[in-house]
């Protein structure tokens, strides 16, 4: 094997394709049933990992360490995107709100991936949790046999934050807060991902000139 094929930044190993596919189900898995356990889970696996890549990025040295400073600068960057936005419209968390480019992607997946029931008002102005409907036609439906008077309009909710009608809410499976939590957790790690394969790119295209000017 010639020295640059050992320093090729484009070689995938076996073991790092298993882990990409293992951590791609992961996260479909995770958004399909986002919740705090998958949050906190995520979150604290995502923090240990990128303080054993600030580690690497200040005491190893070669591809390795450049790799770790790829993924930390990136990563971070990212972090600190969402926390300002976040900050400043307090609306990251929703497909249909948020200003990021990550956040208005995530609105595709999450309509393909979200289950919302609908729920009918009762004469309390409450909403029945027992009677979940698919439609929101047919919890109008139910609630007119219901004799129950109608409404101007009901409670916001589903896809696009849109109204329902009067009497009817909708109620989200995952959240949208949640998905969207977990969603910014992936979303780093895949950007600092690439952030450190391009650190490593330009590390290795360094090495090579330098191996080239040396060998002249």
């Amino acid at each position: 094997m010639t020295a640059r094929a050992a320093l090729s930044p484009w070689s995938v190993s076996l073991r790092e394709l298993l882990i990409l596919v293992a951590l791609a189900g992961l996260a479909c898995v995770s958004l399909k049933f986002a919740n705090d356990w998958f949050w906190i889970g995520l979150s604290t696996a995502a923090m240990l990992l990128f303080m054993a890549a600030m580690v690497v990025a200040f005491i190893d040295r070669g591809s390795r360490q450049a790799f770790a400073i790829g993924f930390v600068l990136c990563a971070g960057m990212y972090a600190a995107s969402v926390a300002l936005a976040t900050a400043k419209n307090g609306r990251e968390f929703d497909p249909y709100a948020g200003s990021l480019p990550t956040t208005k992607l995530m609105r595709w997946p999450f309509e393909k991936l979200v289950l919302v029931d609908y729920l009918v008002m009762d004469a309390n102005m409450q909403y029945d949790q027992s009677r979940r409907f698919r439609t929101p036609q047919e919890a109008a439906a139910y609630r007119t046999t219901l004799g129950l008077p109608n409404m101007m309009g009901g409670m916001g909710g589903g896809f696009g934050g849109g109204g329902f009608p009067g009497g009817v809410g909708g109620a989200e499976t995952p959240l949208r807060e949640d998905f969207l939590a977990v969603a910014h957790i992936w979303w780093g790690l895949l950007l600092g991902y690439c952030g450190g394969r391009f650190a490593k790119l330009i590390y290795v295209r360094r090495e090579q000139r330098l191996s080239e000017h040396v060998a002249a």
